[in-house]
């Protein structure tokens, strides 16, 4: 089970939060964000066991590399390696040549990304393929980065179980790794063959065709028939209703959004009947149009929920 990785602050904190109060990396990449040397604690069930633990790191990259050691072991008590120094083993034989172990490679290579502010969404494509990949190498006893071959890469390539598109990309991901580590000259030769090609139509550009006004009008009516339902994580606590989805869904309908980018939606973006937002493939700018009527539901679950109207079960304080 995928555990939740969260910052626990201390009262030295220097932003002023409360004691014990909890803030996630995500919360980190705000321009106002104050550097923070509070640990990173890990929750969720592992083995059965519910628990909260210490990762006894501060920085995302090595807490997140322990957490995944623990998700891999099932167990609380799982071995990790250590993040600092890496696996390096000498090759017999050519003192001047080493090894690096898999998992230091996988930890460098998210580094990098993390530190690039690349978008929430695509670091998890990253850390999913990531721990596919040493999941696969475990499957098979490799420890060291070059033991992986041509033919073990072609196998783990024909096991993807994915779309033409989804598979064409994952590939792509593949590459980027692979290439990584050459330019890093932690390999000798690229195990990701040049014939190593993406299946027949994953650049074919899909077809988008948009809800029609019935459709639409279905989505809505079941919204008014859908019943309050209770929630709670523990801490907090909450009702969400039919009025609260018919929110969620006209934000995606007007705006374009992804789920997760309404799920995370903050107030700021919103200026009058306008929604911001920056469009990093083109590098400009881009204003969506909202109508009055959603304009005012959206300032009135402001008001109620906080700056994140839609990220519920966590203080007002934390959404801001």
């Amino acid at each position: 089970m995928a555990l939740n990785a969260y910052r626990r602050h201390g009262s030295h904190y220097p932003g002023g939060r409360a004691l014990h109060t909890m803030t996630y990396e995500a919360d980190e990449f705000r321009r106002t964000w104050k550097k923070c040397s509070c640990p990173i604690y890990a929750s969720g069930t592992l083995g059965g066991r519910f628990k909260r633990k210490n990762t006894e790191r501060t920085a995302w990259p090595d807490a997140k590399a322990i957490v995944g050691e623990w998700e891999s072991a099932a167990s609380w008590g799982g071995h990790f390696k250590s993040v600092d120094p890496p696996t390096v083993v000498a090759t017999p034989g050519d003192p001047s040549t080493t090894r690096l172990g898999i998992a230091d490679a996988v930890r460098a290579y998210l580094s990098i990304r993390e530190g690039a502010r690349i978008a929430p969404a695509t670091l998890r494509k990253y850390r999913t393929f990531t721990k596919q990949l040493r999941e696969y190498a475990d499957r098979r006893g490799y420890v060291m980065l070059d033991q992986f071959t041509a033919a073990d890469i072609d196998v783990f390539y024909a096991s993807w179980a994915l779309g033409a598109r989804a598979k064409g990309k994952r590939l792509g991901t593949l590459r980027s790794f692979f290439r990584f580590c050459m330019n890093r000259e932690w390999l000798s030769r690229n195990p990701v063959t040049a014939d190593l090609k993406p299946p027949l139509g994953a650049n074919r550009v899909t077809n988008k065709v948009p809800f029609t006004d019935d459709e639409l009008e279905n989505i809505i009516r079941a919204c008014d028939r859908l019943e309050s339902t209770s929630w709670s994580n523990g801490r907090y606590k909450g009702v969400w209703t039919g009025e609260d989805a018919k929110d969620f869904i006209w934000v995606l309908v007007y705006t374009g959004l992804r789920i997760s980018d309404v799920a995370l939606f903050n107030a700021s973006r919103v200026r009058g009947n306008e929604i911001f937002l920056r469009a990093k493939k083109n590098g400009g700018d881009v204003f969506m149009w909202i109508p009055d009527w959603l304009r005012d539901r959206l300032k009135r679950r402001v008001e109620q929920h906080g700056a994140r109207p839609f990220l519920l079960g966590t203080p007002i304080a934390l959404r801001r």
